[in-house]
């Protein structure tokens, strides 16, 4: 692997505070998509730890590609969270 991207790792690192209030207020503001509004904080720390996580293939020189396809596994996650159709027209 080559030497980790320095400028972006710089910023990965300015964003990153931004970044954690940002999911937060999006997953405030899609309360009413989820199955159960509770879980909001699990899916904060979820994201928070794949944040963290492509900071450290980022040290490790990760490829921008691999992290972009590891950053997009990670949304597939908050499709078991989403009401379903059916879930949806019980509303």
């Amino acid at each position: 692997m080559a030497l980790f991207d320095e400028e972006l790792l710089a910023k990965f690192a300015m964003y990153y505070q931004e970044g954690v209030k940002h999911f937060r207020l999006k997953f405030m503001d899609l309360k009413s998509e989820l199955r159960d509004p509770d879980d909001i904080e699990k899916l904060l720390i979820f994201y928070v730890m794949i944040l963290e996580g492509l900071y450290v293939l980022i040290r490790r020189g990760f490829s921008r590609n691999m992290l972009f396809e590891y950053a997009d596994m990670s949304l597939h996650t908050l499709e078991f969270y989403e009401k379903r159709s059916s879930d949806k027209a019980a509303d």
